[in-house]
């Protein structure tokens, strides 16, 4: 754009510019309109695709807290991808062990004002001691 607008001001309308530049697209002439690094743009939103599928593959990881919950009480329990600058992609939450009712699971999802943790809130109503726990799906930052 930068470039048009300088030639512009030097007495090159823009257009007889494109069609300069169109007159020499083509075989043997070195350039194509119609690419970029040789491939056609859905080739290259492929390649993209390919590529950040690839990155998350690679770099996706799993972190957990528990937090014991005594009888009649109600407890809170966050987890923190590793690194700050690290972006959460799943958050789940539940009392453990699965088998059987355990508590109130009362709030599970994103802690407030955050990208990269997530926590799970609940009230142990049994008459035994439960385990409340959090597991965060991350993506290391690149």
């Amino acid at each position: 754009m930068h470039l048009l607008g300088r030639e512009a001001r030097l007495g090159v309308p823009r257009s007889a510019l494109r069609s300069t530049l169109q007159s020499v697209d083509g075989t043997g002439s070195g350039l194509d309109a119609d690419t970029l690094r040789g491939l056609t743009p859905e080739q290259l939103t492929q390649q993209a695709i390919a590529g950040a599928m690839h990155y998350i593959v690679n770099n996706d990881y799993t972190r957990d807290a528990q937090a014991a919950v005594a009888v009649g009480t109600c407890a809170c329990v966050e987890v923190v991808c590793d690194d700050g600058s690290d972006f959460r992609v799943n958050c789940s939450g539940a009392f453990m062990p699965l088998a059987g009712f355990q508590g109130d699971l009362t709030a599970v999802g994103a802690t407030p004002g955050t990208f990269n943790s997530c926590g799970a809130c609940g009230c142990n109503v049994t008459d035994s001691p439960a385990t409340l726990a959090a597991s965060v799906v991350c993506i290391a930052a690149p």
